[in-house]
């Protein structure tokens, strides 16, 4: 069932897919980044998705008295999966091409969920931050919305007819109910569960409600030019109020929450109150935006696998590099648009068997050819590799990670051992590791503790920030005859050190403060060495590792020009408190030959990324401080 065609939701369309691409090419014009917030696209999508669906189904059974799911789910398969389908298809491909092990067979099961409509819960439950750094490189990760959008299309409909068939009087105050708990919980899991409310739908479905209920007014003839004279002011401000939205928001921002009202509403006003004397439905209905709108779902589809797989080879587009790349992905998806989507939507252009015969032999290939590539673990002799040498950083990353569960196993403090406890972040795992080295099956106790290190200025209130401690962290800070601070020193750790310091001082507990480890240039996933090594296609001779290391060192202060700063600023805290402090450049870099090492003699890599240690990075590191005399320093304490 049709409805009338409206082109100024086309032109909303392109505004929607262009914040999104805008937001994932990360482009600044003067330094300045208009479209911080451009993932709000997806929530104007959800609108008028919900608008649209909803319509057709009201439609349908005021007209004939009946609703045909057959029809319904038809036109959705042939609106959705050829295109899905198609691009994953091509995704898959270029992802065995370029991407390391460890993140092809990532990317392969996300491919994999996506055809089912599940990979919003395979990037929750992998523990993937949508805005954060990692999440630049996940080619299939803008497919968690499209699965989201699916769920409501298999529970929606459903809903909707029962309703209106058994209770009609009582449907529009069913939506308002279910808009008010979803946006409710949607709130409060922004502030305390940020993952799941990001990717899920009982906290998403409030946005789609929000188009569904633009329905009513519209049916019931509420709203027209006749009846309000103010639409064109409303529909300029709700216009206003979305690229404010786009140009406000950031990752920071607490999403989906009440604030996402803002673009929400704004987006529902310019459906509803839209009239054809408006300059901004006049402007959504030019048809440059239309056009946008008409293929921003391959748009959409298209956009994330490109920029994320040339992001992980390293390749960094300066602005023009990216205003032809956008090129390229409107040309790309208007050909997909042509060639696939407008054909098998149209039941006159792909009969339902010919449409059936394409899906079926196209989720076989992607089934086959992503179980092959998990199966065999990504094809692991696609790149150079050797016993102690590999590019696929993940795999050091989680050989670390997997030992430390084992050693916290066996740490344990005891009334009988003289006991270190480290405080810190991941850079403070890195410590715990090295004193592992010394201390294992020692009479010495060692645990750690992961926490920001600012937080611990709550520690008079028995809190980390706004967490009680628990009975272990209580029972390590008591048991703790040294405590070491190790972590990445933001700004927030170094204005709250005095008052950590003075309150464990006043605890009578002894104190080491390990400084600021050395951040060096990254390539997104790759070292100098790894890029090295990708080039040649072996590990650098002892000149051209020389060259390398020097080029590390000289990294330092380009990648991170405050390190030295911020180390100046910790000491005389430390000194004021008459603290030790060790400076993580002395085992990490040699000062005096100008070099930051990368390999160990028996090459084995030495970091996974610009600042945290593999494990043979963390034995080396432990007989380098072993030398300096930093385990006698750490005994005196204990003695």
């Amino acid at each position: 069932m049709k409805i009338d065609y409206r082109p100024e939701i086309d032109g909303l369309r392109g505004v929607a897919v262009i914040s999104a691409i805008l937001y994932h090419a990360q482009i600044n014009v003067l330094g300045i980044n208009f479209f911080k917030g451009g993932y709000l696209g997806v929530d104007i999508f959800f609108v008028i998705s919900g608008y649209l669906i909803t319509s057709i189904i009201y439609k349908e059974i005021e007209i004939t008295n009946k609703f045909s799911f057959k029809n319904f789910y038809e036109r959705r398969v042939r609106r959705i999966l050829p295109v899905l389908f198609f691009i994953s298809i091509i995704t898959s491909i270029l992802s065995l091409i370029f991407l390391l092990p460890t993140d092809l067979v990532n990317t392969s099961k996300s491919i994999l969920l996506s055809t089912g409509f599940a990979s919003n819960f395979y990037f929750y439950f992998s523990g993937l931050e949508y805005g954060g750094l990692e999440s630049n490189y996940k080619p299939f990760l803008h497919t968690w919305s499209l699965s989201v959008e699916e769920q409501y299309y298999l529970i929606f409909p459903l809903f909707f007819i029962l309703v209106f068939k058994y209770s009609k009087k009582y449907l529009f105050n069913s939506l308002i109910i279910i808009f008010i708990i979803s946006l409710a919980y949607s709130h409060y899991g922004a502030i305390n569960y940020p993952n799941s409310t990001f990717y899920f739908l009982h906290t998403r479905i409030w946005e789609l409600i929000a188009g569904a209920l633009l329905v009513f007014p519209k049916i019931n003839n509420i709203v027209s030019p006749e009846k309000y004279k103010f639409n064109n002011l409303i529909i300029f401000f709700s216009f206003i109020f979305i690229l404010f939205s786009i140009y406000f928001f950031d990752d920071y921002t607490t999403h989906p929450s009440l604030i996402t009202l803002v673009p929400v509403l704004s987006t529902c006003f310019i459906i509803l109150y839209s009239n054809k004397s408006s300059f901004v439905i006049n402007l959504l209905s030019n048809k440059l935006l239309v056009n946008i709108g008409l293929i921003s779902y391959s748009l959409y589809l298209w956009h994330h696998p490109i920029f994320a797989i040339l992001r992980y080879r390293s390749y960094d587009l300066d602005h023009l590099g990216k205003i032809l790349l956008a090129l390229f992905i409107i040309i790309v998806s208007f050909l997909t648009y042509k060639f696939i989507e407008n054909p098998f939507r149209n039941k006159k252009l792909t009969s339902f068997s010919s449409l059936k015969l394409y899906l079926l032999s196209s989720f076989f290939v992607i089934i086959i050819l992503n179980s092959l590539i998990i199966y065999n673990q990504g094809y692991t002799k696609r790149f150079f590799e050797t016993d102690t040498f590999s590019l696929d950083n993940q795999l050091y990353k989680k050989a670390k990670y997997d030992a430390f569960d084992e050693i916290e196993k066996r740490n344990k403090f005891l009334d009988t051992k003289k006991n270190i406890l480290i405080i810190g972040d991941s850079h403070g795992l890195d410590t715990y590791l090295i004193l592992n080295e010394k201390y294992n099956n020692k009479q010495i106790g060692l645990s750690y503790i992961w926490e920001e290190l600012y937080c611990l200025e709550n520690l008079k209130s028995q809190k980390f920030c706004d967490k009680d401690l628990s009975s272990d962290q209580k029972q390590k800070i008591d048991k703790a005859d040294l405590i070491i601070l190790s972590t990445s020193w933001i700004d927030r750790d170094i204005d709250k050190l005095d008052e950590i310091l003075k309150f464990f001082i006043y605890n009578n507990k002894n104190i080491v403060i390990w400084d600021k480890s050395p951040f060096f240039k990254w390539y997104n996933f790759f070292s100098e060495l790894d890029l090295y090594v990708m080039k040649k296609g072996k590990l650098p001779s002892h000149n051209d590792l020389d060259i390398l290391e020097k080029n590390n060192f000289s990294s330092i202060k380009k990648y991170e020009a405050n390190v030295e700063e911020l180390n100046n600023e910790i000491s005389q805290i430390a000194e004021k408190n008459n603290i030790t402090v060790f400076n993580k450049i002395d085992y990490v870099c040699n000062k005096s030959e100008l070099k930051c090492g990368l390999l160990t003699k028996e090459k084995h890599k030495i970091f996974y990324d610009n600042n945290h240690y593999t494990l043979a990075g963390i034995k080396s590191f432990s007989k380098k401080i072993e030398k300096l005399g930093w385990y006698l320093t750490l005994e005196k304490f204990l003695n």
